[in-house]
């Protein structure tokens, strides 16, 4: 397959695929503070307000240390297969570079107009949505004066992102189709900033 392609599919079982993970992972993460809140409160640790705390509270109190470690030991694994499934998951259904980096680090609205985009049934340039989305939403207080730095900063995030994609899909220096994928890649994000850019319309200072 060729690494710049991008599936609806895919990216619809993706997004779905990390939606179930992040529900699944806060419902462990809620679970442990449960416990540890029922072990400060079995201790008599409790915050200046009156409440109970879930952090650890006790170095000397070794029975309490060794309750608070155990359910912070059973909590870890459990929590990072999780994630571990899902990443698996991705490479198993073939992830691409252009995939990967176009849903790296995607908020909550991004997920939402990319949900929209891959249901539509029609060709979508998603890397410009990527951009375009990345500009509206961190430019708001922007001026014309501050937009240089604004899309250098995006710029920047892009390095981010790829340092992440070639750990993930394991790249090697020499898999030099992948570098070619991910020089079009910058390239081709980095005009549709610009452009996202421009759309805003920011007039300079008179």
């Amino acid at each position: 397959m060729s690494p710049t392609a991008i599936r609806p599919r895919f990216l619809l079982d993706h997004l779905a695929r990390h939606e179930a993970a992040w529900s699944k992972r806060h419902e462990l993460i809620a679970a442990r503070d449960d416990k540890h809140r029922e072990l400060n409160r079995r201790y008599g640790f409790r915050d200046p307000d009156g409440s109970i705390p879930i952090g650890f509270r006790s170095h000397v109190n070794l029975p309490y240390k060794a309750e608070y470690d155990r359910i912070e030991n059973d909590f870890r694994p459990a929590y990072e297969a999780i994630t571990t499934a899902a990443a698996q998951a991705d490479r198993d259904q073939g992830m691409t570079i252009y995939e990967f980096l176009v849903l790296d680090n995607l908020d909550a609205a991004e997920r939402d107009k990319f949900l929209v985009a891959a249901r539509a049934g029609r060709p979508v340039d998603y890397v410009s949505l990527r951009a375009n989305s990345e500009v509206s939403r961190r430019a708001a207080g922007a001026t014309f004066d501050s937009m240089p730095r604004l899309l250098q900063m995006l710029t920047s995030d892009t390095s981010y992102a790829v340092r992440r994609c070639r750990k993930f899909l394991a790249l090697k220096p020499w898999d030099s189709y992948a570098w070619r994928a991910i020089a079009a890649y910058r390239l081709h994000y980095n005009r549709a900033l610009r452009d996202a850019a421009k759309s805003l319309r920011f007039q300079p200072p008179h």
